[in-house]
């Protein structure tokens, strides 16, 4: 059963995934070909537009073999993640649990980047969130607290049995529920058991499937790390990540869209992680005579936003991204710049670009997008503000 439930589960990510690459494929090959059709009188237009929808086939044909080898092992796409924005991720994505009177305390220190993969880490967060909150759902009438806290320590030799020595970024999410005796403690990240109704005998949940916390454990191991529980019956539960801190000046760096260029005015901040979506949003805007700049990721935009905020006055937002998701770059940017206006897009579901449009997002668009939808929707935003629609 727990084999169908992962199957079953990996190809609706995997059908997730095969159709976002493939709308970003579209979005690339119909912007292209809408500037080759208003500029056919254009050699230079003709040859970039043309160069560029060849390689966007030729990317794109890789598409097929990710069905094929669905049942082959895949390795996890490791890249360098902010421990605190993988939390904000998880938070935004759990607001319906906060009800009842839940009293929720953030806590971000300097927990340094971990080597992870973004989707299964912000899953595995949200999965101890979730379950603190549950926990939580028996102490009705009394305060409920539930808190997450980063910081960054230091493992000695044997202090932990699955763990080298060094250093570790610390994920901890505490909560005031009933806690757990020693039996439940030992084996809470076990697959299947729960503290909810029970078989006496097995411990075997009768509710829910009590793969949450038994799933994080794996994903977390998965990147070198663990999980830890520290838990008293009557007083509370914390549950901890441990990942060790990636050793690497990488996370310093930005990408070489995002370098400050003091003779640049840009009107417009476009984000997205794929180049390929990138360059021909740029293309795009540059042709309805606009004045765009780019960043790949969160920390560039934020980069880029800090650079040129005078000028800046719209963002195009890709809903789904590694590190920071939109919805969480949506609200850093905003602390940056009060009164930017941002625009949402996505291959994705409606499930997924939800909490984009919860932000405050004025509009929502669907990979491919046409020039004169992008137009549409870029007048719109400008004229719903005056004072940034006077500026253009």
């Amino acid at each position: 059963q727990l084999s169908q439930m992962q199957k079953a589960e990996g190809l609706g990510l995997l059908a997730a995934g095969v159709a976002h690459n493939f709308n970003n494929a579209l979005q690339g090959i119909l912007g292209h070909a809408t500037i080759l059709s208003q500029h056919s009188d254009k050699p230079e237009y003709i040859r970039r537009a043309g160069e560029a929808i060849i390689e966007i086939v030729t990317r794109s044909s890789g598409l097929a073999s990710q069905l094929i080898a669905f049942d082959q092992k895949r390795a996890p796409r490791k890249v360098l993640l902010d421990l605190n924005l993988i939390a904000m991720s998880a938070v935004n994505r759990v607001q319906d649990v906060f009800e009842g009177g839940i009293k929720v305390a953030v806590s971000f220190g300097t927990p340094g980047m971990v080597l992870a993969e973004s989707e299964p880490l912000v899953e595995a967060v949200e999965a101890l969130i979730r379950n603190s909150a549950e926990s939580l759902k028996s102490r009705v009438g009394n305060v409920t607290n539930l808190s997450i806290k980063t910081s960054q320590v230091q493992i000695r030799d044997l202090e932990f049995p699955d763990l080298r020595s060094g250093l570790y970024s610390r994920l901890t999410v505490t909560d005031s529920g009933a806690g757990m005796n020693n039996v439940a403690q030992g084996r809470c990240l076990e697959p299947f058991y729960t503290t909810k109704e029970r078989d006496e005998v097995t411990g075997v949940g009768l509710q829910g499937s009590g793969l949450g916390l038994s799933k994080a454990l794996a994903v977390i191991r998965g990147f070198n790390g663990t999980i830890a529980i520290q838990s008293a019956k009557g007083v509370g539960t914390a549950v901890s990540i441990y990942l060790p801190v990636a050793q690497s000046d990488k996370s310093d760096r930005l990408t070489s869209s995002a370098r400050f260029d003091p003779t640049l005015h840009p009107n417009i901040l476009v984000v997205d992680d794929d180049l390929m979506v990138l360059n021909t949003i740029e293309s795009m805007l540059k042709d309805l005579g606009y004045s765009p700049v780019s960043a790949e990721d969160g920390p560039a935009a934020l980069s880029l936003l800090r650079s040129y905020k005078d000028s800046l006055k719209l963002v195009l937002l890709d809903a789904i991204m590694p590190g920071m998701d939109g919805a969480t770059l949506m609200r850093e940017l905003k602390k940056v710049h009060k009164e930017l206006r941002v625009i949402g897009f996505s291959g994705a579901t409606p499930e997924h670009t939800r909490p984009m449009t919860e932000a405050g997002a004025i509009a929502i668009l669907n990979k491919p997008i046409g020039s004169a939808e992008l137009r549409s929707a870029i007048e719109t935003a400008l004229s719903t503000h005056p004072k940034l629609a006077a500026n253009n």
